[in-house]
């Protein structure tokens, strides 16, 4: 599915995030995600991001260097950099004239998969239903979906530790003698 546009927001009164997106072809996909589905979801999906955007940037930059832990965080943070100065994120999601193949009210989320792909990731998404969406996320793409769940997140409160995901990354420190 190629995807056209894609939302993130936090629902208060019902206490979910709601992940919407539009393909090319006109389709629109809702889906709710659970806070105790966000708490195993976020770390994993923020680490594929960084590490997804640290390929990307070797390939462009260096595709026969092994870079150190502390250039792979480095070149990650400038891809992300670049990403969210290209992304519009102030168009609002738009759903008229679009068919909706699970109908009007999103599905609720039971099983999140996260496969690493050459270039991004594959996420999948299924419900008790056994209903499924799956989106392939280039790490362009993937970088704006975890940009905007990460300001779901922030507004929903739930306590979820945002930056742990990005210390694994993050240079160890060095006691330097």
């Amino acid at each position: 599915m190629q995807i056209r546009q894609v939302s993130v927001q936090y629902d208060p009164q019902a206490d979910r995030l709601l992940l919407r997106v539009r393909s090319s072809d006109e389709h629109v996909f809702a889906v709710w995600l659970t806070r105790r589905l966000c708490l195993r979801l976020w770390p994993h999906l923020s680490t594929m991001v960084q590490q997804a955007g640290a390929a990307q940037a070797m390939a462009e930059a260096a595709p026969q260097a092994t870079p150190t832990l502390e250039a792979a965080a480095m070149l990650a943070a400038s891809v992300r950099e670049r990403t969210l100065q290209q992304a519009d994120f102030s168009q609002p999601f738009q759903i008229a004239a679009a068919q909706q193949p699970f109908g009007s009210e999103p599905m609720l989320a039971h099983v999140v998969q996260l496969t690493p792909q050459a270039g991004g990731m594959l996420l999948s998404i299924s419900d008790a239903q056994k209903r499924n969406v799956q989106l392939g996320l280039d790490a362009t793409l993937a970088t704006a979906v975890a940009e905007l769940m990460e300001s779901a997140l922030r507004q929903a409160d739930w306590g979820l530790a945002l930056e742990a995901a990005a210390a694994s990354m993050a240079p160890a420190a060095r006691t330097l003698n």
